[in-house]
């Protein structure tokens, strides 16, 4: 019965751009999706505030007379975010 050899030790060398430099992965552009829900927003700022600050996982601003709750999913490895989501409660 044949037996085929197979060189553990031996790697596949990779193409490489000028100066060894490794290859650039292609840029791709970032998906944005949205939706509006018309509302009127009954509650006082302080009171959105302070009701959400509870919720560690958001960040909560101020932008003049609307109230921005952020709330990042995920990050990349630049820990930039990845999934987020923002709210304006005008």
């Amino acid at each position: 019965m044949p037996t085929e050899h197979i060189d553990m030790g031996a790697k596949k060398k990779q193409a490489r751009g000028p100066a060894g430099a490794a290859p650039k992965p292609e840029d791709s552009k970032a998906q944005v999706s949205g939706f509006k829900i018309s509302a009127t927003r009954t509650a006082k700022k302080e009171d959105i505030i302070s009701s959400l600050s509870s919720l560690s996982f958001l960040e909560i601003a101020i932008d003049g007379d609307a109230v921005v709750v952020i709330n990042i999913e995920s990050r990349d490895i630049s820990n930039n975010p990845y999934l987020f989501s923002i709210l304006f409660l005008k």
